[in-house]
């Protein structure tokens, strides 16, 4: 089965750039597109189940007629996007095999500082990175091209990085031949000749992938890395589910705030 671009539509005036991105990268990629959104059922509580089954349905008939407006406003043919239109779940949806195929990835739109903190600290889309244990790619607004030179990837030998599922991300973006880097911060907490060996370790794995690490010690370390990857074009932060970089709020607050939203860098997320 061809791979999927999972879009998750809201209808903002955010959602029209992401689209035109999703088909710019669906080129690159040879994959198709899937545009996903959840109706808000605002339904009174008292309705008996043929209201709400009555109701629900126009909410859908809504969404999916604004849904085949905004591809035809970017410029895609219907045969070429499928429409899920639902009330259910999101994160539910996202993990159904029936919805999302092994290759498949998610994306979703950052809508600047505001939205991103409540992305990365607490909101719906929070709960969708943190249950779908899919792979991810968060864009933000400003962003206009998909052309990746280089995967960031934050790691900690404390929470070792899926490596199949950076391998796989990895030959998913093959046709732009990006090149890795593996960062990470050493704290007081942290055991310095542990951390060395970690990274030398993947530095030898992924040597095919052109390979290199950093390490980063004391205070000043969150602003040296936002001036180092604010210094390589085209760099994308690439981070994984329940590592030490989506789970620590120093890490949140100061490493993916500052560098996604200030350098405009999309952020891809792995999962477990």
């Amino acid at each position: 089965m061809k791979k999927r671009l999972i879009l998750l539509i809201d209808f903002s005036k955010f959602s029209e750039p992401l689209v035109k991105l999703a088909h710019l990268l669906a080129k690159q990629l040879e994959s198709k597109i899937t545009l996903v959104h959840q109706v808000p059922s605002l339904v009174p509580s008292l309705s008996d189940l043929e209201s709400r089954e009555q109701l629900i349905s126009h909410e859908k008939e809504a969404a999916t007629s604004k849904m085949l407006e905004l591809i035809h406003t970017v410029g895609l043919a219907e045969e070429e996007v499928s429409l899920l239109v639902t009330e259910k779940n999101l994160s539910k949806i996202l993990n159904e095999r029936s919805v999302m195929g092994h290759d498949d990835i998610v994306m979703l739109g950052l809508k600047g500082t505001g939205f991103l903190k409540k992305l990365l600290i607490g909101s719906t889309v929070t709960k969708i990175i943190e249950e779908t244990n899919k792979p991810i790619i968060a864009i933000p607004s400003n962003l206009t091209s998909f052309e990746p030179s280089k995967f960031v990837v934050a790691v900690s030998y404390r929470f070792p990085v899926n490596e199949d599922s950076l391998q796989h991300m990895l030959e998913t973006f093959k046709p732009f031949r990006v090149k890795l880097e593996f960062i990470t911060v050493v704290t007081k907490n942290d055991n310095p000749d542990s951390s060395s060996a970690y990274l030398l370790l993947l530095e030898e794995r992924f040597r095919d992938w052109g390979a290199t690490y950093k390490i980063y010690h004391g205070a000043d370390a969150f602003k040296e890395i936002k001036s180092h990857v604010h210094a390589i074009p085209n760099s994308y932060l690439v981070a994984q589910k329940g590592s030490r970089t989506l789970n620590d709020q120093l890490f949140r607050n100061f490493m993916l705030n500052d560098l996604i939203h200030d350098g405009s860098m999309p952020l891809l997320i792995l999962p477990k």
